[in-house]
């Protein structure tokens, strides 16, 4: 591809983007991370709305791969704004649990309601998938990312 043909503007709106660099030092400004380090450290878990289905999250090791493959594309149009997220639109109480029952957490999820619902917490990935984005296993995704932030925790880092 001639660097003339490579669009000026990839408009791709990220979701919460997980992985083995983040930081759950400080989680006060996301309920997804707070939850993630209390199921971490064995404490119980309030899941307010559980039955709310999300899948506005995704694995930082699923960018690089989409962006490399779009740019080679000759498909995409310029100006043209992309949603990303998970394959599956999983409720908060299965996340939770995906991520509690692969480390063996001793943490109870509590499902909670009150009455409020997250903003932008379900994302239609339509268009990135019409342009080859192909979202891993959203179970396998949660699975590894509460891997690499307990092995972080286990060795010490912060996490």
């Amino acid at each position: 591809m001639k660097e003339a043909e490579i669009p000026e503007k990839l408009i791709v709106q990220l979701p919460r983007m997980i992985g083995p660099y983040v930081s759950l030092e400080h989680t006060e400004d996301s309920g997804f991370l707070s939850m993630t380090k209390r199921i971490l450290i064995g404490e119980n878990v309030n899941c307010f709305i559980p039955e709310q289905r999300y899948n506005n999250y995704l694995h930082v090791s699923e960018l690089g791969g989409f962006l490399k493959y779009l740019l080679a594309k000759e498909v995409w149009k310029e100006n043209d704004t992309v949603l990303l997220g998970a394959r599956d639109k999983f409720t908060m109480l299965h996340i939770l649990r995906t991520m509690r029952d692969e480390i063996k957490s001793s943490s109870e999820i509590i499902a909670k309601e009150n009455g409020t619902t997250p903003v932008c917490s379900l994302i239609n990935t339509d268009k990135a998938q019409r342009l080859g984005f192909r979202p891993y296993n959203t179970e396998d995704m949660l699975k590894r990312f509460i891997k690499e932030v307990h092995i972080m925790q286990m060795n010490g880092m912060k996490s």
